[in-house]
């Protein structure tokens, strides 16, 4: 996989250096070498350098038992409990199984037979929990998906995509090809990938104008074959019945396939790329694929199948064709990177992505999505009064191994942007389960659930979402360190206003929802109103505080001081004002205030 333009040169340190620190199994590794043949390990300290990934101070490990250490830590990782080298070094102490260690995440193993008929010592826990049991129910399926190479078994290669005119309209043109393990063109009985019955999901997302955010919400995706279900797809032409409605074949010779999409908004009121340098479009890939033990293509559903999903890449193009990468960089800077997330959330360096995918997320269905889409990307409610019936449920917590499919979507730079951008408003869904019209903090509130990237990031880990405020709230995001630690997550100085002041496109708003709609996809929005790019992405993190009994309380001083400086929320376009936060709020008036080390 070629790296993401997004990305930096990447780091020397293994996955597990970035990993959340001191998180499941870490007291495990308080063991040192066998003192005899056939003895149990016995406990010493470990390297700590893990821990200070989450914790500004270096945890003391010996003032806590290795239980506590797990069960602090349990249900809390924005990974998998059972990845333990988010904090163990890989040398193996970490898989002999004891009970005060194991208790952490497993709480209730006590209760269970044969656990229940007596009081089993370390020895007795070891020889039926083998090293190689223990590492294989923890890490195993991740390791066999790596190991015998599972998602890369096939590929996307895109060879061309372009603009291409038609009747006074611009139109998107992406030509791909699907290569095996060896890089060699898959064979398909038809000449058209959407009849490949080993194909779970294909899509392509295509986006245009990667300076200024994109013209377009959600862009013009190319949907080769689905796994979201659609129930208004009856069945007529080339979309299966249930199955959201694919996109035609426009032309092919058998290997290269081509689809056109559109039509693509070249540009519009809030472009600003520059004359000399050209606007980019950039696409992204989706392939999720079915294979048997012998590592064939086998057609999906058939209950001898597994499934993975390649790789994600991401390809540039100008009106003319594909384009190198630093087209992309000259224009728009390396705001953030897969390893600065893969810290929190698991890095693979090989292939420069994360270990987190939009299910990660994307997790909330309601009955009514289910039934009509089974997805998280389509509107409708529950009841017939138009909310959820179970709205902000919380999940329950359980141990989790690390998973051996390795998720479709995980490259969270620029492809994440193609649909989180400042033109997509909060679904009818979204706005019906998070906000309240007759609230006075209405307009507040669309702005805090808004999927656009750089304000939803901020407002997710900074709790400020309703959904994390409201009581039961969900997603609650925990911290060992600061939430004002800009450099966490950002690249170099892209934490500054600069680039929001040049070229920041203001976030459109819809104020008003059907909460019968039942849209597929939920696209039903219409642009009513907007909110100023810098004003929302500060108050993401600032709308909300704590006070001094440590309960969150809405902070008017920073939204009187946001509106002071021209930032807007919920007005007219012509209502808006130049924003003049950038003035005062330096790069080194940020990283001051923020308590940032440079």
């Amino acid at each position: 996989m070629t790296p993401s333009v997004l990305s930096p040169v990447r780091s020397s340190f293994r996955p597990s250096s970035f990993a959340l620190a001191c998180a499941v199994a870490l007291a495990a590794s308080l063991s040192t070498s066998v003192t005899a043949a056939g003895s149990t390990p016995t406990a010493s300290a470990p390297e700590r350098a893990a821990c200070t990934a989450c914790h500004t101070v270096t945890p003391n490990l010996s003032a806590h038992s290795p239980r506590e250490i797990h069960a602090l830590h349990a249900g809390d990782l924005a990974r998998p409990e059972g990845d333990c080298l988010q904090c163990h070094e890989d040398d193996g102490r970490f898989l002999v199984a004891r009970a005060n260690a194991c208790s952490g995440c497993h709480a209730d193993f006590a209760k269970k037979a044969p656990h229940d008929a007596k009081k089993l010592s370390d020895a007795e826990c070891a020889s039926c929990h083998t090293t190689d049991a223990v590492r294989a129910a923890h890490l195993g399926a991740k390791e066999t998906t790596a190991r015998e190479g599972l998602k890369s078994l096939v590929s996307v290669d895109v060879t061309d995509a372009k603009i291409v005119r038609e009747a006074d309209a611009a139109y998107a043109e992406v030509t791909f090809r699907l290569l095996d393990a060896e890089g060699q063109p898959v064979p398909l009985a038809t000449k058209d990938p959407a009849d490949a019955p080993w194909i779970k999901n294909l899509q392509l997302y295509v986006n245009w104008d990667a300076e200024s955010d994109f013209t377009m919400s959600r862009g013009t995706p190319i949907f080769v074959k689905s796994n979201k279900r659609d129930v208004t797809q009856k069945g007529l032409g080339r979309t299966p019945a249930g199955e959201r409605e694919r996109t035609p074949l426009f032309r092919t010779d058998g290997e290269h396939f081509t689809y056109r999409v559109g039509p693509v908004v070249l540009e519009d009121r809030f472009s600003t790329s520059s004359p000399k340098a050209g606007k980019v479009g950039v696409v992204s890939n989706r392939l999720i694929y079915c294979f048997d033990d012998a590592k064939k293509l086998a057609a999906c559903d058939s209950g001898r199948d597994r499934k993975n999903a390649a790789w994600n890449d991401l390809w540039v193009f100008d009106e003319k064709g594909l384009v190198p990468h630093e087209r992309l960089t000259a224009l728009r800077p390396t705001i953030t990177s897969n390893a600065k997330c893969g810290t929190c959330h698991g890095y693979n360096a090989e292939h420069d992505e994360t270990e987190i995918n939009c299910r990660s997320c994307h997790s909330q269905v309601t009955k009514k999505n289910k039934h009509y889409a089974d997805t998280t990307c389509y509107s409708g409610h529950d009841d017939e009064n138009g909310r959820h019936t179970t709205p902000f449920k919380p999940k329950s917590y359980a141990p989790r191994a690390m998973p051996g499919f390795g998720g479709s979507t995980n490259d969270l730079t620029l492809p994440c942007v193609t649909c989180h951008n400042p033109n997509t408003p909060p679904t009818a869904a979204i706005r019906d389960y998070m906000t309240n019209a007759d609230s006075p903090d209405f307009i507040e509130d669309l702005v805090l659930s808004y999927p656009d990237m750089k304000v939803w990031i901020h407002s997710l880990h900074a709790g400020t979402r309703p959904s994390q405020r409201a009581e039961g709230g969900v997603r609650e995001v925990k911290w060992a360190k600061s939430r004002g630690d800009c450099t966490a997550c950002h690249e170099g100085e892209s934490f500054g206003l600069e680039r929001l002041a040049k070229v920041g496109r203001p976030l459109a708003l819809d104020t008003a929802y059907d909460p019968d709609s039942n849209a597929h996809p939920a696209v039903d929005f219409t642009v009513n109103a907007y909110a100023s790019p810098m004003a929302a992405t500060c108050f993401a993190c600032h709308a909300y505080t704590r006070d001094a009994y440590g309960k969150l309380v809405k902070n008017e001083k920073a939204k009187a001081h946001i509106a002071e400086m021209g930032g807007k929320f919920g007005v007219k376009l012509e209502d808006l004002q130049p924003e003049r936060c950038n003035t005062c709020h330096t790069p080194e008036a940020l990283g001051k205030a923020h308590g940032l080390k440079r």
